[in-house]
């Protein structure tokens, strides 16, 4: 027998949630119906209240009350630098370690060429425009360790660019008693010194820097494989695909290819950190 009409609506509603199936969907709503009515009374009424008074910040586009958000109207922020995070939420986990005082802007999502995800989709034409009316000394990229986050952060590093700000990238790394970093070539660091010593080209592998030691290419994603926590889907896969070196080797091909191919589609240039002539494009 068909779930009334109201019934399937609300539960086609509750599927959009992140991680929310048809089952969970259906537990929720029959929740919410037959045993919590007034619980779902005060949901729906605080949903509208959100919906209604929630907006973006003019200047950051976090999510605020006013027309610009507390850490925007803070004249004691520091005003020469700007943290690039995909989401509130990320802005909001950053802020909490209070480490950070400078101001952020939030891009609300990450690109994804597969996904039709263009910088058009997120909000980097805002990032641009208030660059160039308002610049800063450092621009600090703090997307997510991903493919997307990665994509993103090259495609930002090209865009601003011509507005001659330093653009960072934010340390990424797992807590293992040290402090693991992925070396983004695009912002000279300290680091490359000693991957060009070492003949390493980096438009064809990764590197990895944990502690003293530099990991390239098969070896950094196994290295990082090994290192990380074993916590979600995406870490178990990661750590079951490449904690052998042999499927490493076999599988890291296929991820640089693919990367290659975004990054030119993308119309991001190479790094050529060895000064190969004829190979600035991918």
């Amino acid at each position: 027998m068909p779930y009334p009409a109201p019934l399937e609506a609300l539960i086609d509603q509750l599927r959009v949630l992140p991680g929310v199936g048809r089952r969970s969907a259906q537990r929720m709503a029959f929740q919410l119906l037959e045993r919590d009515r007034p619980q779902a009374q005060a949901l729906a009424e605080g949903l509208l209240n959100a919906l209604e008074k929630i907006s973006n910040c003019e200047q950051c586009q976090t999510l605020t009350e006013e027309t610009v958000c507390e850490i925007c109207s803070d004249p004691g922020r520091d005003s020469t630098a700007l943290c690039i995070v995909a989401s509130p939420t990320d802005q909001w986990a950053l802020e909490a370690t209070g480490t950070y005082r400078g101001r952020y802007f939030v891009l609300h999502g990450q690109l994804s060429p597969i996904d039709g995800v263009t910088p058009e989709d997120l909000a980097i034409p805002a990032l641009v425009e208030r660059l160039q009316h308002h610049p800063v000394e450092e621009v600090i990229v703090a997307t997510n360790a991903t493919v997307e986050g990665e994509a993103t952060a090259h495609y930002l590093a090209e865009a601003l660019r011509p507005l001659g700000v330093r653009v960072t990238r934010l340390a990424q790394g797992v807590p293992l008693g040290g402090e693991l970093e992925l070396v983004d070539a695009r912002t000279n660091p300290p680091a490359m010194a000693e991957i060009n010593r070492r003949g390493w080209d980096i438009d064809e592998g990764m590197v990895l820097v944990a502690g003293d030691q530099l990991y390239y290419g098969s070896d950094a994603i196994h290295a990082l494989s090994l290192m990380s926590s074993r916590s979600g889907l995406f870490n178990r896969l990661n750590y079951w695909l490449f904690r052998s070196k042999g499927r490493a080797r076999f599988f890291y091909p296929i991820l640089r290819a693919c990367r290659g191919l975004l990054l030119k589609l993308m119309g991001v240039s190479r790094i050529n950190n060895l000064q190969v002539s004829g190979r600035d494009r991918f």
